[in-house]
C-alpha cells in the first residue's frame, strides 16, 4: 500500500489503494507463499489487474466508485539470510468517481421534501451553463 500511496496521493482513494494492495499480495502469495532462499535470491510474478469496487474515502467519507486496469511485476529478493526485499513495477490506471456527502444530502433532502422533479429543476437552474 505504501507504493500505491506514493503514486496516488489522493486520500479519496485510500480504500481503493488498500484493496489493490491486498489483491496484488494475494495473487503473488498464491504463486510464492514463501520467500526465496538465499541461493535462489529472486522470484517474480506478473499480476494482471482488472477490477472495480466501491467504498468510502477522504476526510469527508465520500462514496467512491473506482476501477483499475494494468499489470505489475512483483519481485521478491533475498540477498542475505536476514534480508528481504520486495519491488513492484508496472502501470495501473485507476478511474474514479466520488460523490460529495453534503451535496448528496442536499439532493436527498429536496427529493424527500419537494419531490424528484423539483430537485432536478433546482440543480438545472443552479448549474446551468
Amino acid at each position: 500500500k505504501k507504493c500505491l500511496s506514493m503514486l496516488i496521493p489522493d486520500d479519496n482513494l485510500d480504500d481503493c489503494k488498500e484493496k489493490l494492495a491486498r489483491y496484488i499480495h494475494r495473487v503473488h502469495y498464491a504463486e510464492f507463499p514463501k520467500w526465496p532462499t538465499v541461493e535462489e535470491r529472486q522470484q517474480k510474478s506478473v499480476v494482471h489487474i482488472q477490477c472495480s469496487d466501491q467504498g468510502f474515502g477522504g476526510k469527508y467519507g465520500n462514496v467512491v466508485m473506482w476501477s483499475a486496469n494494468g499489470t505489475v511485476e512483483v519481485i521478491d529478493t533475498r540477498p542475505a539470510q536476514s534480508a528481504y526485499e520486495t519491488e513492484v513495477q508496472g502501470r495501473v490506471k485507476i478511474n474514479a468517481l466520488w460523490t460529495m456527502n453534503e451535496m448528496m444530502q442536499a439532493i436527498e433532502g429536496i427529493i424527500a421534501n419537494k419531490g424528484a422533479l423539483t430537485a432536478v429543476q433546482s440543480f438545472e437552474t443552479k448549474y446551468k451553463e
